[in-house]
Protein backbone atom coordinates (compact mmCIF):
# COMPACT_ATOMS: atom_id res chain seq x y z
CA UNK A 1 0.00 0.00 0.00
CA UNK A 2 2.83 2.39 0.83
CA UNK A 3 4.34 1.84 -2.61
CA UNK A 4 1.00 2.75 -4.22
CA UNK A 5 0.74 5.92 -2.12
CA UNK A 6 4.29 6.85 -3.13
CA UNK A 7 3.40 6.40 -6.79
CA UNK A 8 0.50 8.85 -6.41
CA UNK A 9 2.68 11.36 -4.58
CA UNK A 10 5.26 11.51 -7.37
CA UNK A 11 2.70 13.09 -9.68
CA UNK A 12 2.40 16.07 -7.32
CA UNK A 13 6.17 16.78 -7.28
CA UNK A 14 7.69 18.45 -10.31
CA UNK A 15 11.01 17.26 -11.70
CA UNK A 16 13.00 20.29 -10.52
CA UNK A 17 11.94 19.67 -6.92
CA UNK A 18 12.89 16.02 -7.23
CA UNK A 19 16.41 17.06 -8.05
CA UNK A 20 16.63 18.88 -4.76
CA UNK A 21 18.78 16.64 -2.58
CA UNK A 22 16.59 16.57 0.53
CA UNK A 23 13.29 15.99 -1.28
CA UNK A 24 14.79 13.41 -3.60
CA UNK A 25 16.50 11.49 -0.80
CA UNK A 26 13.32 11.32 1.29
CA UNK A 27 11.26 10.20 -1.67
CA UNK A 28 13.69 7.59 -2.92
CA UNK A 29 14.20 6.07 0.53
CA UNK A 30 10.46 5.80 1.12
CA UNK A 31 9.90 4.09 -2.22
CA UNK A 32 12.91 1.81 -1.83
CA UNK A 33 12.12 0.56 1.66
CA UNK A 34 8.42 0.01 0.87
CA UNK A 35 9.13 -2.09 -2.24
CA UNK A 36 7.37 -5.43 -1.72
CA UNK A 37 9.99 -7.32 -3.72
CA UNK A 38 12.72 -5.88 -1.50
CA UNK A 39 10.90 -7.50 1.43
CA UNK A 40 10.68 -10.79 -0.48
CA UNK A 41 14.38 -10.55 -1.34
CA UNK A 42 15.22 -10.14 2.35
CA UNK A 43 13.07 -13.17 3.14
CA UNK A 44 14.69 -15.46 0.57
CA UNK A 45 18.10 -14.29 1.86
CA UNK A 46 16.98 -15.17 5.42
CA UNK A 47 17.40 -11.58 6.62
CA UNK A 48 15.33 -8.99 8.47
CA UNK A 49 17.31 -6.05 7.12
CA UNK A 50 20.19 -5.27 4.80
CA UNK A 51 23.61 -5.85 6.37
CA UNK A 52 26.74 -3.69 5.85
CA UNK A 53 28.66 -4.82 2.76
CA UNK A 54 32.02 -4.38 4.48
CA UNK A 55 31.06 -6.58 7.44
CA UNK A 56 29.35 -9.34 5.49
CA UNK A 57 32.18 -9.85 2.99
CA UNK A 58 35.53 -8.99 4.55
CA UNK A 59 37.83 -11.16 2.42
CA UNK A 60 39.86 -9.74 -0.45
CA UNK A 61 38.56 -10.83 -3.86
CA UNK A 62 39.41 -9.90 -7.44
CA UNK A 63 37.04 -8.95 -10.21
CA UNK A 64 36.61 -11.99 -12.45
CA UNK A 65 34.02 -10.96 -15.01
CA UNK A 66 31.10 -8.62 -15.58
CA UNK A 67 27.82 -8.31 -17.40
CA UNK A 68 25.14 -5.74 -18.10
CA UNK A 69 23.67 -6.03 -14.60
CA UNK A 70 26.41 -7.45 -12.39
CA UNK A 71 30.07 -7.58 -11.44
CA UNK A 72 31.60 -10.96 -10.64
CA UNK A 73 34.46 -11.53 -8.18
CA UNK A 74 36.29 -14.65 -7.04
CA UNK A 75 38.50 -15.55 -4.09
CA UNK A 76 39.15 -17.95 -1.25
CA UNK A 77 37.34 -17.82 2.08
CA UNK A 78 38.12 -19.12 5.56
CA UNK A 79 36.73 -22.56 6.28
CA UNK A 80 36.30 -23.35 2.58
CA UNK A 81 38.82 -25.25 0.47
CA UNK A 82 37.23 -24.21 -2.81
CA UNK A 83 37.33 -20.97 -4.77
CA UNK A 84 34.12 -18.99 -4.32
CA UNK A 85 32.50 -16.64 -6.83
CA UNK A 86 30.47 -13.59 -5.79
CA UNK A 87 27.94 -12.11 -8.18
CA UNK A 88 27.27 -8.50 -7.13
CA UNK A 89 24.06 -6.83 -8.38
CA UNK A 90 23.10 -3.20 -7.70
CA UNK A 91 19.39 -3.03 -6.85
CA UNK A 92 16.71 -0.40 -7.31
CA UNK A 93 12.94 -0.12 -6.90
CA UNK A 94 10.98 -0.70 -10.10
CA UNK A 95 8.76 2.27 -9.24
CA UNK A 96 11.78 4.58 -9.30
CA UNK A 97 13.00 3.08 -12.54
CA UNK A 98 9.63 3.64 -14.20
CA UNK A 99 8.98 7.14 -12.86
CA UNK A 100 12.34 8.94 -12.83
CA UNK A 101 12.96 8.91 -16.56
CA UNK A 102 15.62 11.63 -16.42
CA UNK A 103 17.90 9.25 -14.51
CA UNK A 104 19.96 6.42 -15.99
CA UNK A 105 19.55 3.14 -14.13
CA UNK A 106 22.12 1.40 -16.31
CA UNK A 107 23.88 -1.40 -14.45
CA UNK A 108 21.07 -1.90 -11.94
CA UNK A 109 18.34 -4.51 -11.52
CA UNK A 110 14.98 -4.07 -9.87
CA UNK A 111 14.26 -5.89 -6.62
CA UNK A 112 11.61 -7.81 -8.52
CA UNK A 113 14.07 -9.09 -11.12
CA UNK A 114 16.73 -9.87 -8.51
CA UNK A 115 14.19 -11.80 -6.44
CA UNK A 116 13.17 -13.84 -9.49
CA UNK A 117 16.82 -14.52 -10.31
CA UNK A 118 17.42 -15.74 -6.76
CA UNK A 119 14.45 -18.11 -6.95
CA UNK A 120 15.66 -19.46 -10.30
CA UNK A 121 19.31 -19.80 -9.25
CA UNK A 122 18.44 -21.63 -6.04
CA UNK A 123 16.07 -23.97 -7.86
CA UNK A 124 18.73 -24.90 -10.43
CA UNK A 125 21.22 -25.39 -7.61
CA UNK A 126 18.87 -28.00 -6.14
CA UNK A 127 19.28 -30.07 -9.31
CA UNK A 128 22.56 -31.29 -7.76
CA UNK A 129 20.46 -33.23 -5.24
CA UNK A 130 19.61 -36.79 -6.24
CA UNK A 131 16.11 -36.93 -7.66
CA UNK A 132 14.21 -38.38 -10.60
CA UNK A 133 15.69 -35.47 -12.59
CA UNK A 134 19.25 -34.53 -11.59
CA UNK A 135 22.00 -32.49 -13.23
CA UNK A 136 25.34 -31.14 -12.03
CA UNK A 137 25.92 -28.41 -14.61
CA UNK A 138 24.43 -25.38 -12.86
CA UNK A 139 26.28 -23.35 -10.19
CA UNK A 140 25.83 -24.57 -6.63
CA UNK A 141 24.52 -21.60 -4.64
CA UNK A 142 26.11 -21.29 -1.21
CA UNK A 143 24.50 -18.11 0.09
CA UNK A 144 22.85 -14.84 -0.91
CA UNK A 145 22.65 -11.56 0.98
CA UNK A 146 21.15 -8.10 0.56
CA UNK A 147 23.90 -5.70 1.62
CA UNK A 148 24.10 -1.93 2.00
CA UNK A 149 26.93 0.46 1.31
CA UNK A 150 29.46 0.81 -1.49
CA UNK A 151 31.49 -2.11 -2.80
CA UNK A 152 34.43 -2.47 -0.35
CA UNK A 153 37.92 -1.43 -1.42
CA UNK A 154 39.17 -5.00 -0.89
CA UNK A 155 36.96 -6.01 -3.81
CA UNK A 156 39.75 -5.41 -6.31
CA UNK A 157 38.50 -3.89 -9.57
CA UNK A 158 40.97 -4.62 -12.36
CA UNK A 159 38.95 -3.33 -15.29
CA UNK A 160 40.00 -0.47 -17.53
CA UNK A 161 38.79 2.96 -16.51
CA UNK A 162 37.24 5.62 -18.68
CA UNK A 163 33.79 4.29 -19.55
CA UNK A 164 31.55 7.34 -19.81
CA UNK A 165 27.90 7.73 -18.97
CA UNK A 166 25.54 9.11 -21.60
CA UNK A 167 25.46 12.89 -20.94
CA UNK A 168 21.71 13.29 -21.41
CA UNK A 169 20.78 11.14 -18.40
CA UNK A 170 22.46 11.35 -15.02
CA UNK A 171 23.35 8.00 -13.41
CA UNK A 172 21.40 6.82 -10.39
CA UNK A 173 24.67 6.20 -8.51
CA UNK A 174 25.44 9.96 -8.41
CA UNK A 175 22.43 10.85 -6.28
CA UNK A 176 23.87 11.21 -2.78
CA UNK A 177 21.50 10.14 -0.04
CA UNK A 178 19.89 7.41 -2.13
CA UNK A 179 20.13 3.95 -0.51
CA UNK A 180 23.03 1.96 -1.94
CA UNK A 181 22.10 -1.72 -1.86
CA UNK A 182 23.37 -4.81 -3.62
CA UNK A 183 22.40 -8.45 -3.73
CA UNK A 184 25.47 -10.67 -3.50
CA UNK A 185 25.12 -14.29 -4.60
CA UNK A 186 27.88 -16.65 -3.43
CA UNK A 187 28.43 -19.80 -5.48
CA UNK A 188 31.07 -22.40 -6.18
CA UNK A 189 33.62 -21.56 -8.86
CA UNK A 190 32.64 -23.20 -12.14
CA UNK A 191 35.64 -22.50 -14.36
CA UNK A 192 36.52 -20.23 -17.28
CA UNK A 193 34.22 -19.00 -20.07
CA UNK A 194 33.96 -21.35 -23.01
CA UNK A 195 34.90 -18.62 -25.49
CA UNK A 196 38.18 -18.08 -23.65
CA UNK A 197 39.17 -21.75 -23.66
CA UNK A 198 38.44 -21.93 -27.39
CA UNK A 199 40.35 -18.72 -28.13
CA UNK A 200 43.38 -19.93 -26.18
CA UNK A 201 43.23 -23.41 -27.76
CA UNK A 202 42.83 -25.08 -24.38
CA UNK A 203 40.13 -27.50 -25.49
CA UNK A 204 40.00 -30.18 -28.19
CA UNK A 205 37.19 -31.48 -30.35
CA UNK A 206 36.35 -34.43 -28.11
CA UNK A 207 36.01 -32.15 -25.09
CA UNK A 208 33.83 -29.73 -27.07
CA UNK A 209 31.53 -32.60 -28.02
CA UNK A 210 31.31 -33.55 -24.34
CA UNK A 211 30.45 -29.95 -23.44
CA UNK A 212 27.63 -30.00 -26.02
CA UNK A 213 26.26 -33.22 -24.53
CA UNK A 214 26.51 -31.94 -20.95
CA UNK A 215 24.76 -28.67 -21.78
CA UNK A 216 22.03 -30.52 -23.69
CA UNK A 217 21.39 -32.93 -20.81
CA UNK A 218 21.47 -30.10 -18.27
CA UNK A 219 18.89 -28.07 -20.17
CA UNK A 220 16.70 -31.15 -20.69
CA UNK A 221 16.73 -31.99 -16.97
CA UNK A 222 15.98 -28.39 -15.95
CA UNK A 223 13.18 -28.13 -18.49
CA UNK A 224 11.66 -31.40 -17.33
CA UNK A 225 11.74 -30.45 -13.67
CA UNK A 226 10.96 -26.73 -13.87
CA UNK A 227 9.92 -25.96 -17.49
CA UNK A 228 13.17 -23.98 -17.48
CA UNK A 229 14.13 -21.61 -20.32
CA UNK A 230 17.56 -19.97 -20.17
CA UNK A 231 16.76 -17.29 -22.81
CA UNK A 232 20.34 -15.98 -23.06
CA UNK A 233 22.55 -19.00 -23.72
CA UNK A 234 25.81 -18.34 -25.59
CA UNK A 235 29.46 -19.34 -25.22
CA UNK A 236 30.10 -16.64 -22.62
CA UNK A 237 27.44 -18.24 -20.41
CA UNK A 238 28.95 -21.71 -20.57
CA UNK A 239 31.91 -22.27 -18.25
CA UNK A 240 34.53 -24.99 -18.57
CA UNK A 241 36.30 -26.59 -15.61
CA UNK A 242 38.93 -29.37 -15.72
CA UNK A 243 37.99 -32.67 -14.08
CA UNK A 244 39.72 -35.97 -13.42
CA UNK A 245 36.44 -37.87 -13.38
CA UNK A 246 35.88 -39.89 -16.57
CA UNK A 247 32.09 -39.51 -16.51
CA UNK A 248 29.41 -37.15 -15.24
CA UNK A 249 25.99 -38.59 -14.46
CA UNK A 250 22.58 -37.13 -15.33
CA UNK A 251 19.22 -38.52 -14.23
CA UNK A 252 16.29 -37.88 -16.55
CA UNK A 253 12.92 -39.34 -15.56
CA UNK A 254 14.67 -41.83 -13.22
CA UNK A 255 16.97 -43.04 -16.00
CA UNK A 256 20.72 -42.57 -15.51
CA UNK A 257 22.87 -41.29 -18.36
CA UNK A 258 26.68 -41.36 -18.13
CA UNK A 259 28.40 -38.73 -20.27
CA UNK A 260 32.12 -39.03 -20.92
CA UNK A 261 33.80 -35.82 -19.73
CA UNK A 262 36.96 -35.95 -21.85
CA UNK A 263 38.59 -34.03 -19.02
CA UNK A 264 36.11 -31.15 -18.71
CA UNK A 265 32.93 -30.26 -16.84
CA UNK A 266 30.46 -27.80 -18.35
CA UNK A 267 28.40 -25.34 -16.32
CA UNK A 268 25.52 -23.14 -17.48
CA UNK A 269 25.48 -19.72 -15.84
CA UNK A 270 23.64 -16.38 -15.78
CA UNK A 271 19.91 -16.75 -15.19
CA UNK A 272 19.25 -13.00 -15.44
CA UNK A 273 16.81 -13.46 -18.34
CA UNK A 274 15.64 -16.96 -17.47
CA UNK A 275 12.14 -18.27 -16.91
CA UNK A 276 11.10 -21.08 -14.59
CA UNK A 277 7.91 -22.64 -13.20
CA UNK A 278 7.68 -23.80 -9.59
CA UNK A 279 4.39 -25.05 -8.13
CA UNK A 280 2.50 -23.63 -11.12
CA UNK A 281 3.96 -20.14 -10.55
CA UNK A 282 6.18 -18.60 -13.22
CA UNK A 283 9.28 -16.59 -12.30
CA UNK A 284 10.90 -14.52 -15.04
CA UNK A 285 12.45 -11.17 -15.95
CA UNK A 286 10.21 -8.56 -17.55
CA UNK A 287 12.03 -8.36 -20.90
CA UNK A 288 10.09 -5.26 -21.97
CA UNK A 289 12.27 -3.19 -19.60
CA UNK A 290 15.41 -3.74 -21.66
CA UNK A 291 13.63 -2.57 -24.82
CA UNK A 292 12.77 0.82 -23.37
CA UNK A 293 15.75 2.49 -25.04
CA UNK A 294 15.67 0.57 -28.31
CA UNK A 295 16.61 2.57 -31.45
CA UNK A 296 14.08 4.78 -33.23
CA UNK A 297 12.34 3.34 -36.28
CA UNK A 298 14.79 5.01 -38.67
CA UNK A 299 17.83 3.57 -36.89
CA UNK A 300 19.34 0.13 -37.18
CA UNK A 301 17.85 -2.43 -34.80
CA UNK A 302 20.27 -5.14 -33.75
CA UNK A 303 19.56 -8.85 -34.04
CA UNK A 304 19.80 -9.04 -30.25
CA UNK A 305 17.01 -6.46 -29.87
CA UNK A 306 14.86 -8.39 -32.34
CA UNK A 307 15.37 -11.59 -30.34
CA UNK A 308 14.46 -9.81 -27.10
CA UNK A 309 11.31 -8.43 -28.73
CA UNK A 310 10.26 -11.93 -29.79
CA UNK A 311 10.88 -13.14 -26.25
CA UNK A 312 8.64 -10.39 -24.87
CA UNK A 313 5.87 -11.42 -27.27
CA UNK A 314 6.17 -15.06 -26.15
CA UNK A 315 6.31 -14.29 -22.40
Amino acid sequence: MEAEDSEKEIDTIDEEDLRSLSIFSTYIQKVTFSDDYRAQTLKICDQNQAVPFQEQFSNSVCRFDSGTYAEVYKGSFKGCNEVIVLKVIRTVSKLLQNRLLHISFSGTETYEDVYNELVISKALSRLHETDSNTAHCFPKILDAKLVKGSIPTHFIDNREKGKKQSPDREPFSKYHGAPVEYVVIAMKYCGEPMWKTIKENKINGYALLSVAKQVTFGLAVAEKRYMFEHRDLHISNVLIKPTSKPYTVFIFEDQEYHVQTCGVRAFIIDTTFSRITIDNFVYYKDMSEILRNRPASNEKITLQSEVYQKMVEET
